[in-house]
């Protein structure tokens, strides 16, 4: 368990072929999510925002399946958990709220594991499959949307506290024909 966590950690361009091939074949073999599966992605207030409002609609970029955060509460979890702490982030640990919709999907064709050479973001970004953790913080299996997808009706849009309290602000559902979201009254 310990080379693991190691391996986990490195960014691939500093892993041994064979690191590469043990740390790829453990992450392959961790099932691949379908149209039932809760996923998540962290996002900011701004953003948060912007899909209240229906600005944004569609989800993309990096995401993981729920079950696999579910050690992430507080934000500074989810800080160091999910190493959003990359060059030019828009999130900190003094952040009053982080926010993140949990959401499923029919768009699984998108969703691939970055582990290939496509994949150019400096480490923290690990080109592993997984997020390094970071401050005693277990990384997390990762995903990529390569294209954005819809969710489906039902997604929510959570804030979550500096202390990992949590509340639903948001659901994904149709009013007068427009499939978006909407603010909790």
């Amino acid at each position: 368990m310990d080379d693991f966590h190691y391996m986990m950690q490195k960014h691939a361009n500093a892993l041994t072929p064979n690191e590469i091939k043990k740390l790829t074949r453990i992450r392959k073999a961790i099932p691949k999510p379908d149209e039932n599966t809760l996923m998540q992605k962290v996002i900011t207030e701004d953003m948060a925002n912007k899909y209240l409002d229906g600005t944004y609609n569609t989800i993309g970029g990096s995401v993981a399946r729920a079950v696999d955060t579910k050690h992430l509460k507080t934000i500074e979890d989810y800080y160091y958990g999910l190493r959003l702490d990359y060059e030019k982030t828009l999130f900190s640990t003094g952040d009053k709220y982080y926010y993140t919709i949990r959401f499923k999907t029919e768009k699984l064709d998108n969703l691939v594991i970055p582990i290939d050479s496509r994949f150019t973001s400096e480490y923290p970004f690990t080109r592993n499959g997984f997020t390094s953790g970071n401050n005693g913080r277990l990384g997390i299996p990762e995903y990529v949307l390569d294209k954005r997808v819809s969710p489906k009706i039902g997604a929510e849009i959570w804030r979550i506290k500096p202390d990992g309290t949590e509340e639903l602000i948001g659901v994904f559902k149709e009013e007068n024909n427009i499939e978006r979201f909407y603010k909790i009254k």
